[in-house]
């Protein structure tokens, strides 16, 4: 959804991986950081079809092939972290988002490290995204061996390491792991920009251009626009300013008028649909009216 907030994240994630290639030695990771459900994945993933799109295509104008010195090219790779990462887990999972035969299971962990490593520069990788970076600091696993595994990453390939995160606790906590051992508290601090995005506020210029992007995404037959962006300040309360809770009660709300034929997200229609947990526990209907 092309917000402000969306196109301020797509400049700076431009400008930064565009300074890191022309950059000899080890590139600077970038760090996004915001409250969950409020679009930083969604955002970041859209920049990334731009990028590969682009990628792709200057490769094509310069060799007159998509094929990266004749191995399938993929500038940007990208991969969700479970529970409990670990450093063979990572890189495990990295390995297995090239194409081709998967490593076999014999593996140590440094081994996979150095096979994925190898596969990005193989296939030409310049981006590695790593979603729900938080994960990293679990009680379950060593914090330290996985953060440290971060920046050997970056040490040994030539990717730009970024990083997408909602916990602002975990996050500060792997960034102090390992502190009184290693220093590497001035390491990891060093080696990521970070990025805050931030959750709209209700009656702002931002959050009424959101409002607009949605309705001009939608295609019901006698949908009013002017009257749904009219609704801004409703679709705030029931969603609390989140895009992933105004898009759960948009799909919703299409869903039913379409299925009853109305055709439009009336008021009423948008205040019949579930919301998620958070979003229904925010709202707090006007003086005279009804819990929905």
């Amino acid at each position: 959804m092309l917000t402000d907030e969306h196109n301020r994240l797509v400049d700076a994630l431009n400008s930064h991986v565009n300074t890191n290639r022309d950059m000899a030695g080890q590139r600077l990771g970038f760090w996004v950081d915001a409250e969950s459900s409020t679009g930083k994945t969604t955002s970041v993933m859209e920049w990334a079809h731009g990028f590969y799109r682009n990628r792709v295509q200057e490769l094509v104008d310069e060799t007159g092939s998509d094929l990266w010195n004749g191995n399938v090219y993929v500038p940007f790779a990208c991969m969700t972290l479970s529970e409990r990462p670990t450093p063979r887990t990572i890189n495990q999972d990295l390995s297995h988002f090239f194409p081709g035969p998967p490593a076999t299971r014999s593996l140590t962990s440094a081994e996979y490290a150095i096979n994925a490593i190898r596969l990005m520069e193989k296939c030409g990788t310049e981006v590695l995204l790593i979603d729900d970076a938080h994960s990293l600091a679990n009680r379950w696993g060593n914090t330290d061996a996985t953060s440290l595994h971060l920046k050997y990453l970056m040490s040994r390939s030539k990717v730009t390491l970024v990083l997408v995160s909602a916990d602002d606790r975990k996050r500060a906590r792997l960034m102090e792991e390992g502190v009184e051992t290693v220093d590497y508290d001035g390491q990891l601090k060093h080696r990521f920009v970070p990025y805050k995005m931030n959750r709209f506020q209700k009656g702002t210029p931002q959050w009424r251009k959101a409002v607009a992007s949605i309705a001009v995404r939608m295609a019901l037959s006698e949908f009013d626009r002017d009257a749904f962006v009219a609704r801004r300040d409703l679709l705030f309360d029931l969603s609390g300013g989140f895009l992933g809770s105004i898009w759960l009660i948009v799909r919703l709300a299409a869903e039913r008028a379409i299925r009853t034929g109305i055709e439009d997200l009336t008021e009423p229609l948008l205040l019949q649909v579930h919301r998620d947990w958070s979003a229904t526990e925010r709202y707090t209907p006007p003086l005279g009216g009804r819990a929905v």
